[in-house]
């Protein structure tokens, strides 16, 4: 009995010993390939802004309704939207979508509408407008932006597949969420010494915009490095 589980401690042990190797090497992979950092950048660097836009949607929502049923209700009605939205646009846009416009075209969109929701909260702050940018937002990002983000890594090797796009999945998404809640402690957090509400709308006009800036440069240059994969029929090892 000993001896067995002192095997299943070491097979244990081994497992963790392997996935944490395999975490350093996915992230080695993605730091060596400008190709694999750029489509990781692309595929979560709308979370950064879509953290600020969910907190200030759930303060106001929050505001608006005082119990808690009215609260869930409302919610579940965004999310509704949101499910239905992505459907739609996944059934019926993305495809024609990616066939007009190519995937590198097709990955700037959501920084465009991302900064234009952005913009339209800092002008008019409200539960209304950013109920529609966070809807509008999140159906672009799951509908469009995530099945371009599997299209580009079919131009790279199989160990950039299991090890970089992993590695990304699991641990890289989770970054730009805290870059996201950064803005939320920082700059728009709420407290009584802030009253009405503390939504500072120039700084994260200016913070979130840069991002979006930096995004769309690098969603741009991954585009151009993406056709030319495509025409010479090569990949990313």
């Amino acid at each position: 009995v000993r001896g067995g589980g002192a095997a299943a401690v070491e097979k244990v042990s081994a497992g963790f010993g392997g996935l944490w190797r395999d975490g350093f090497e996915g992230l080695w992979l993605l730091l060596s390939r400008p190709y694999v950092f750029m489509a990781f950048w692309v595929s979560y660097a709308t979370l950064m802004p879509r953290t600020v836009l969910d907190y200030q949607n759930s303060i106001l929502g929050v505001t608006m309704y005082d119990t808690r049923e009215d609260q869930i209700a409302f919610f579940g009605k965004v999310n509704m939207m949101i499910n239905c939205g992505t459907a739609v646009l996944t059934l019926l846009g993305t495809g024609p979508i990616v066939q007009s416009i190519g995937i590198g075209y097709s990955l700037l969109i959501l920084p465009i509408c991302m900064m234009l929701c952005i913009g339209a909260l800092c002008l008019h702050y409200s539960l209304g407008m950013s109920t529609a940018a966070l809807v509008l937002v999140c159906i672009i990002a799951y509908g469009l932006n995530s099945p371009c983000k599997e299209m580009l890594y079919v131009r790279t090797s199989r160990e950039i597949k299991y090890k970089a796009k992993s590695w990304s999945e699991m641990y890289g998404s989770q970054w730009m969420k805290l870059f996201g809640a950064q803005m939320n402690l920082w700059v728009n957090r709420e407290g009584a010494f802030c009253t009405p509400h503390c939504f500072h709308s120039g700084t994260t006009a200016g913070v979130t915009g840069a991002w979006v800036v930096l995004w769309f440069g690098i969603a741009w240059r991954l585009g151009v490095q993406h056709r030319q994969l495509e025409k010479d029929d090569a990949i990313v090892e």
